[in-house]
């Protein structure tokens, strides 16, 4: 019996790889193996602004790691937020209208994780752990203005 087959000539379903006569990596079940590079395009603009949203869930994240006491975590997620802040203040000029818009909820993000780092730095011993997330979960309820 033949397939039915649609108007894509049946190359042009396979994965790239597979095209070019290299199958990809499997392991026995039919899974990718670990490790294996992908390969994806991404518009720039979407790139960009992918990133900015990334800067709230890493804001969510150091507050959350509060809760389970994790405060290295914290301070972790606060240097990486202050680089990403650092890298859209250089690109600011030349981004589209969309990222400068988002630059506004991003410096709310890290205002949110430095604060935070603060209070443990020089209030920390005041507070008892199991209350520093129900603190800043409250000051992190903030409306979101980027649209």
């Amino acid at each position: 019996k033949k397939e039915k087959t649609d108007d894509l000539n049946s190359d042009e379903r396979k994965p790239e790889t597979e095209r070019d006569g290299n199958p990809e990596p499997t392991d026995r079940s039919g899974e990718k193996e670990e490790g294996e590079v992908m390969i994806v395009t991404v518009p720039q603009n979407d790139y960009i602004l992918g990133l900015a949203d990334l800067t709230g869930e890493l804001m969510r994240n150091a507050i959350n790691s509060l809760s389970s006491g994790e405060m290295e975590a914290c301070f972790v997620l606060l240097h990486l937020l202050q680089s990403i802040y650092s890298g859209f203040l250089m690109v600011q000029q030349d981004a589209p209208h969309q990222v400068s818009k988002k630059m506004y909820t991003l410096k709310q993000s890290l205002r949110k994780v430095e604060d935070a780092c603060y209070a443990i730095n020089v209030r920390g011993s005041e507070i008892p752990k199991s209350h520093l997330a129900d603190i800043f979960e409250q000051s992190s309820d903030v409306p979101n203005f980027e649209d």
